[in-house]
């Protein structure tokens, strides 16, 4: 698959395990940087790791509850302050209804 995002920067969410996971190792894969998070810590460091050593991206790691703004907004700051951009974003938000996703509005990030 060929997704022309290599050196781009994609964030994912709930990306501990599952379908985030999945989507973070796809994203790293096809050349993406990757800034993931989740709420277990231990779990979401073996998942970096496992991105690293498998595709040898670069991953960026954030420990938070994103349906907290605070943490949203402290994530994507973590991500801006170690990368200086943020080029796009993924979000595996499967524990929120489906209509929250069609009202939310798109990220938005200064330069893009």
């Amino acid at each position: 698959m060929n997704l022309d995002i290599k050196g781009k920067i994609a964030l994912v969410t709930r990306a501990s395990a599952g379908l985030g996971k999945a989507i973070a190792l796809s994203l790293a894969r096809e050349g993406a940087k990757v800034a993931i998070s989740g709420q277990r810590k231990e779990v979401l460091d073996e998942t970096a790791m496992e991105i690293r050593n498998e595709t040898e991206a670069k991953v960026l790691t954030f420990v938070g509850d994103m349906t907290q703004k605070e943490n949203v907004t402290a994530f994507v700051n973590q991500v801006v302050d170690d990368w200086n951009t943020i080029m796009g974003d993924v979000r595996a938000e499967c524990a929120l209804p489906m209509q929250s996703l069609h009202e939310r509005p798109p990220l938005q990030t200064p330069g893009v």
